[in-house]
């Protein structure tokens, strides 16, 4: 699809932690190769399919909001192997590993995996904090919903090297250190909300 300069494309991202440790916060490396926010750290994230308007979000009577959950969920699936879905069976290692090999491949949806799985998603998981708007004068413009989850104690991350190349729990006010000193690169929006994170802490 062709992008319209100055267009804003709806875009999520999820700044998640584990209960045992809500003091660290998931973060991303993107790779240098992408067109956007190329070899910076940033939450997971993405931006939103057609196929997320399929998914049914309980608790929440909000038609655009749900599509956020949905999107975010399958991107954060996609980019680190975690799996937000609710059910009385949880899948294997395994099954969660082909499952996510099939979405990367798109020989599935996230409606598709839902189904499968016999799971759904709950409001319950993420909430929304804020929402950001790329400035007029960028090349490609986002409009972001930012969603706060804490994630199961034993949630590990798995990254394969595509669109990101690392990515694991760190501690915000380190990050932030190593920006200053120009020891590593955060997404712009990333400075204001670690920031805004690490004095409420």
């Amino acid at each position: 699809m062709a992008i319209i300069r100055g267009m804003k494309r709806p875009a999520v991202s999820l700044a998640l932690s584990r209960r045992h440790r809500p003091d660290e916060l998931l973060l991303v490396e993107r790779s240098k190769k992408l067109r956007a926010f190329a070899g910076v750290l940033a939450f997971p994230g993405g931006t939103l399919d057609a196929a997320d308007a399929e998914v049914e979000v309980r608790g929440l009577d909000d038609g655009e909001m749900a599509k956020v959950f949905a999107a975010g969920t399958r991107e954060l699936f996609e980019e680190t192997g975690i799996w937000l879905g609710r059910g009385d069976v949880a899948p294997s290692s395994e099954e969660l590993r082909t499952a996510r090999r099939r979405l990367l491949d798109e020989d599935t949806t996230l409606p598709g995996l839902l189904s499968t799985f016999g799971h759904h998603l709950d409001a319950r998981d993420l909430a929304p904090f804020c929402k950001m708007t790329t400035p007029p004068f960028a090349p490609r413009r986002f409009e972001t919903w930012f969603l706060r989850g804490l994630l199961p104690e034993d949630a590990e991350v798995e990254i394969w090297e595509g669109e990101l190349v690392a990515g694991g729990f760190e501690d915000p006010a380190r990050s932030l250190h190593g920006w200053r000193e120009g020891e590593l690169r955060l997404a712009p929006p990333m400075v204001v909300l670690l920031e805004e994170w690490t004095r409420g802490q």
